[in-house]
């Protein structure tokens, strides 16, 4: 990616641990890039890179060093009311989180 003076503009994921990787990456409707990696961590980027979300821990991944336990499927996203919606399903959880159109802050919407 670039900025309009043609330089390259990187985001490194700092707070991803050993063998985590993504496994998602999305664009919303609102215009925030969208992450998943296998360990269940959910968040959000500002299109130019320079701002980040909060970044969510899907429950029920504490389990992830087990066979089978890790996300391995991407996720989808909605528009519901102005916020942008999330799904993402793991293999013990389907989650809902939501982000508003004026912040870069993820919620938790509900799971199950």
């Amino acid at each position: 990616m670039t900025d309009e003076d043609g330089k390259k503009i990187r985001w490194e994921a700092k707070k991803f641990a050993k063998n985590e990787h993504l496994v998602g990456l999305q664009i919303t409707w609102n215009g925030k890039i969208v992450y998943v990696t296998n360990y269940g961590k959910v968040g959000a980027l500002s299109m130019t890179l320079d701002e980040e979300s909060n970044v969510v821990q899907l429950p029920g991944l504490d389990k992830v060093s087990l066979p089978n336990k890790m996300i391995t499927n991407s996720f989808c996203i909605d528009s519901e009311d102005g916020l942008d919606v999330i799904y993402v399903v793991t293999s013990l959880y389907m989650n809902k989180l939501s982000i508003p159109k004026d912040k870069l802050e993820l919620d938790v919407v509900w799971n199950t």
